[in-house]
């Protein structure tokens, strides 16, 4: 089976998307949603029908780029995003009425990505040939790295890393998501 899902990230953006069976927590992580829940079930075909409606009609977002999730500033209120999730799930209830509704609590994410929350903007690294980024590793939401170094925050797109070597000192702290160790070169 399949399911379309619904995820909220700060700042009120809501996306739409489809996954299959059980990916569906896993690709949640792995785009870096701070809640999430699925809201109708079908076949492939179906779904795929669905989805595209409810971001074109209904507004909610196809993808968010790396760059839009590197924010760690709590909302002005925690519970917008699980308000914003209940209504687009009535909405979507209400336009597919003959559709296979799914009905789950909400799955709140923040807690696995065992970030910091912080005030400001992380300050966004580019990464550029001979430009080497050094620091202590926070964590990882989604497809963004967490780095600190000087009390300041900084963040860096996982899909810039591919390709490059990173290396991990031995002070370094426990990474807060298994996916990152894919990325590491544990040297010899």
């Amino acid at each position: 089976m399949a399911y379309v899902y619904i995820a909220s990230f700060g700042g009120g953006r809501l996306k739409a998307g489809v996954s299959h069976g059980g990916r569906v927590e896993r690709r949640w992580v792995e785009q870096g949603a701070d809640a999430a829940r699925r809201v109708l079930i079908g076949n492939g075909m179906d779904v795929r029908r669905f989805e595209n409606r409810i971001q074109g009609e209904l507004g909610a977002l196809r993808r968010l780029r790396p760059e839009e999730k590197m924010d760690l500033k709590p909302s002005r209120d925690p519970l917008d995003g699980l308000r914003l999730l209940d209504e687009y799930e009535e909405k979507i209830h209400e336009a597919f009425p003959k559709a296979n509704h799914f009905h789950e609590e909400t799955r709140v994410l923040l807690p696995i990505y065992n970030l910091p929350v912080i005030s400001t903007r992380p300050v966004e690294l580019r990464v550029r040939d001979g430009v080497e980024i050094s620091g202590r590793i926070l964590g990882v939401k989604g497809p963004v790295l967490f780095v600190e170094k000087n009390r300041l925050i900084f963040s860096v797109s996982l899909h810039r890393l591919v390709g490059r070597r990173i290396e991990v000192g031995a002070t370094q702290s426990t990474v807060a998501q298994s996916g990152l160790r894919l990325f590491i070169d544990e040297g010899p």
